[in-house]
């Protein structure tokens, strides 16, 4: 089998660490609480992590809806999440490989006459509808608890960003392990539909392709990411990562579901969760903390309505190859 059919998995690999290293540790660059070099290293290392370890429950929500028939056709829909992801680079703009891939098997089973699993559409949808609402919650309370324990326990500046700096990494390394779990799957289940034999060695170079996407990243992205939307303080940061890396963890933990599950918890769905989208959340709870003032609602706008168009152009790019490619 050629190996050209696997670059669409490795773009998109590559485009995943590109485009997403502003959503792990953006905020924390930003600040300049963490180098950029040191945010590079952590994130390859725990999304390699979170992928071999707690990879599976996603990529079989995505195998759920991908009936692929050959791996040329699993190549066209990593390649148009790929292009739209790098798009959204080029234009500054949080995507999420989560809502470019999904788009892309949609616009695929379209073209193909399938008949889709509207189920399990409706779980990734929906959630990608609850995931900044709950991340905006968090992000709110955290906030609220943050100051009120500053308030009753004063401590020293230098103290407090020694506190801030260790959150934001431990904050920073649960989000990375949570986007390798649950977006690393959404690559490879594609060709894992159509090709037998090869799961660990291809989350292995899709995972070498996101560190080199991570090495490559975009700068502009993190700007957005990290002052764009609304000006963070370091202690601000260190609240938006720990909203981001809990709401991740809450729709990718095998573990924390089967422990609801025992306690009679309302269960969250095993499904790609967009990280942009719950950052954008997160963000928009600290300023909601503060009254909503400081938030610039242009940019807000601009990426709100990028979430509807990804997938939707994602779709429409998958379907008019397999046109092409057809005739």
């Amino acid at each position: 089998m050629s190996l050209i059919f696997f670059i669409g998995a490795l773009f998109l690999g590559w485009s995943l660490g590109r485009n997403n290293l502003s959503n792990l540790f953006g905020t924390a660059v930003g600040t300049r609480m963490i180098s950029l070099k040191t945010a590079i290293i952590l994130s390859i290392i725990f999304i390699f992590l979170g992928a071999f370890f707690s990879g599976q429950a996603t990529t079989s929500s995505v195998l759920r809806l991908s009936e692929l028939t050959s791996v040329s056709d699993a190549f066209i829909v990593c390649l148009s999440a790929a292009v739209v992801l790098e798009l959204s680079s080029r234009l500054a703009i949080p995507a999420s490989i989560a809502q470019t891939t999904i788009g892309s098997l949609i616009g695929w089973n379209l073209y193909s006459g399938r008949d889709m699993d509207l189920y399990v559409i409706q779980k990734m949808v929906g959630s990608w509808f609850i995931a900044p609402f709950l991340a905006a919650f968090i992000g709110w309370g955290v906030m609220r608890l943050f100051r009120t324990i500053l308030r009753r326990y004063p401590i020293s500046l230098f103290t407090r960003d020694a506190f801030v700096r260790v959150g934001l990494i431990g904050a920073g390394i649960l989000a990375s392990y949570s986007l390798g779990a649950n977006n690393i799957g959404t690559i490879t289940a594609p060709y894992l539909s159509v090709v037998e034999g090869v799961p660990n060695k291809l989350v292995l170079i899709v995972c070498l392709f996101v560190a080199l996407g991570c090495w490559m990243a975009d700068k502009a992205v993190i700007k957005t990411v990290s002052n764009g939307l609304f000006p963070l303080s370091p202690s601000e940061a260190f609240v938006v990562m720990t909203g981001t890396a809990l709401t991740m963890f809450l729709f990718t933990s095998q573990y924390l579901r089967h422990m609801m599950t025992l306690l009679h918890f309302p269960l969250f769905p095993l499904v790609p969760i967009p990280i942009s989208s719950t950052i954008i959340g997160s963000i928009v709870g600290i300023s909601l903390s503060k009254g909503g003032y400081g938030l610039r609602f242009s940019v807000l706008g601009r990426i709100i309505l990028s979430w509807g168009i990804v997938p939707i152009l994602s779709g429409c790019i998958c379907f008019f190859i397999m046109m092409g490619v057809a005739e």
